[in-house]
């Protein structure tokens, strides 16, 4: 028969309780702690929700559609229909001198255009680079 492991000294088992004990109240006062962190931080989001959300002014019975919301209601004619008003005076036949003044060639338009955009897109790849 084999003889009983021998216990260790009475001083070696106290230091051992101790820390168990120790070890124990840490871990209590962590979860504790913890666990009124997180009740804190639900009771300041439910402030927070209970700010920004505004009990609603009607009821469900007033937002509720009738056959009524649907019909538009008649419009009063206009007294006068728009008038058309030109730029300049219509003329039935153009001088040459009214050409000049008035006349841009298609092809000067499409280039202006082009120009423009050119130098947006480029202003815009600068500003990139900067």
């Amino acid at each position: 028969m084999k003889p009983f492991p021998r216990l260790p000294r009475a001083e070696i088992l106290v230091i051992a309780g101790m820390s168990a004990l120790a070890f124990v109240i840490t871990l209590a006062v962590v979860s504790s702690s913890g666990g009124a962190r997180t009740r804190r931080l639900v009771a300041e989001e439910r402030q927070g929700l209970a700010h920004t959300q505004k009990p609603s002014a009607l009821t469900p019975d007033e937002l509720a559609l009738t056959p009524e919301d649907f019909i538009l209601p008649l419009q009063e004619p206009a007294e006068k229909p728009p008038r058309y008003v030109p730029f300049r005076p219509q003329q039935a036949q153009w001088s040459a001198e009214t050409v000049k003044k008035y006349w841009v060639p298609p092809r000067q338009v499409t280039l202006d255009i082009l120009q423009a955009a050119n130098d947006q897109n480029m202003r815009r790849l600068f500003e990139k680079v900067q």
